[in-house]
């Protein structure tokens, strides 16, 4: 995720890599001293200034500076937190098809019913990072609600038919 804010003549650019968590931040195209993993140096004017990250890309970026004006890089309008919110219905749909399995059948709860409520984590956590990606894009407010739309559906079908594979096999093997 890269982002930039413009400040008093200042251009600040942060760049947030979300698999490792690598944060960079420059200030004018020069790149800032990390200090841990969320504070940065600058030198302005022959006198240390701290300039701490708070957030991240899925809830919103502020850059926090030592005299304590704050940058909004990014922050989530309220559609933008319905569009990430929207996959993780997902989860209550896994978890409670697991448990209605879990109701039918031991074998069921034990295989069945645990393997969809963590597919069903697993992507619908993953398909709240990438539409907070596609919100932070540079692409048409249409293009983002509609491609923020379709990862939800995709990612919930994903799951459910992976899940219905894994039961339906189950079911093959101990009952025939």
């Amino acid at each position: 995720m890269h982002l930039i804010a413009e400040k008093d003549g200042n251009l600040y650019s942060y760049t947030e890599n979300i698999w490792t968590g690598k944060k960079e931040l420059t200030l004018n195209g020069v790149a800032l001293e990390k200090r841990n993993r969320e504070v940065f140096a600058v030198n302005r004017d022959g006198a240390e200034e701290l300039i701490t990250v708070k957030g991240n890309f899925l809830m919103g970026v502020t850059l926090v500076e030592g005299d304590g004006n704050n940058i909004v890089l990014a922050q989530n309008k309220w559609y933008e937190w319905v569009l990430i919110v929207l996959p993780l219905l997902g989860i209550g749909v896994g978890l409670f098809g697991g448990a209605i399995v879990g109701v039918l059948s031991v074998l069921f709860y034990l295989f069945g019913g645990a393997i969809g409520s963590v597919l069903s984590v697993l992507f619908c956590l993953l398909c709240a990072g990438i539409n907070a990606t596609i919100l932070r894009s540079n692409v048409k407010f249409g293009l983002k609600i509609a491609g923020c739309i379709f990862m939800a559906v995709v990612m919930n079908l994903a799951w459910f038919l992976i899940y219905g594979a894994i039961v339906g096999g189950i079911t093959k093997i101990f009952f025939g």
